[in-house]
């Protein structure tokens, strides 16, 4: 899975609260590192990220400030080059002469940044921002109506830590028959987990099994 397809499919669920629900006796979302240590939650998990920063930053050097700060100038810098391009088109459209002969004032370019800075708020940046831990090998767990476990599947042990945290969390799927477990963009059932015994078989048996079905329906 590539690192924009999980993004753009990280931004679809798991925006909600996770936490610990005291009526059922249940841990509704996760972090797992990548040594298999789970952390719980009590808020959603980009709440977990910074309340949890300098845990990140020296641990596992993740420095959430340093990307904070990398990515809004970075924002601002894209939303400058737009002002710019902006200015300069309606320059030359005033002027009618080519956008190559418009020349702005370094007082004009001195205020398109200052507006560069302001900006909007950027829908984008909860979702890239609990995207952060799982680039360093981080698994999410949620679990709302499914079992939701996202990360890198290249990362070391991810199959292990993915199968580990459903028997530690959530011991039902080897009971229940009828859970139903999405590992990034795949869905099994439990009783497909049961069959094959852990997810990454399981996974790739029903991936078998359908694309035998649609080759031969």
């Amino acid at each position: 899975m590539s690192p924009l397809s999980t993004v753009i499919y990280s931004m679809n669920w798991l925006q909600k609260a996770s936490y610990y629900d005291p009526k059922s006796d249940s841990w509704n979302g996760q972090w797992v590192d990548p040594q298999g240590h789970i952390y719980e939650l009590s808020d959603t998990h980009q709440a977990w990220i910074y309340e949890n920063k300098e845990l990140l930053s020296t641990e596992y050097d993740i420095d959430i400030d340093e990307w904070n700060y990398n990515r809004e100038e970075a924002r601002q810098q894209e939303s400058y080059d737009e002002l710019i391009a902006e200015k300069i088109r309606d320059r030359a459209f005033e002027l009618e002469i080519p956008e190559e002969e418009v020349q702005l004032s370094e007082k004009e370019l001195e205020k398109l940044y200052e507006y560069a800075g302001e900006g909007d708020y950027d829908r984008s940046y909860t979702s890239e921002l609990v995207y952060l831990p799982i680039q360093h090998g981080w698994l999410r767990i949620s679990h709302k109506r499914h079992i939701h476990i996202e990360g890198r599947e290249d990362a070391p042990g991810f199959w292990d830590r993915a199968d580990d945290v459903l028997a530690k969390r959530f011991p039902k799927v080897w009971s229940n028959k009828n859970v139903r477990i999405i590992v990034n963009n795949d869905e099994i059932s439990s009783l497909s987990l049961q069959k094959h015994g852990s997810l990454r078989q399981a996974i790739e048996a029903d991936a078998k099994h359908n694309n035998y079905y649609t080759m031969n329906r």
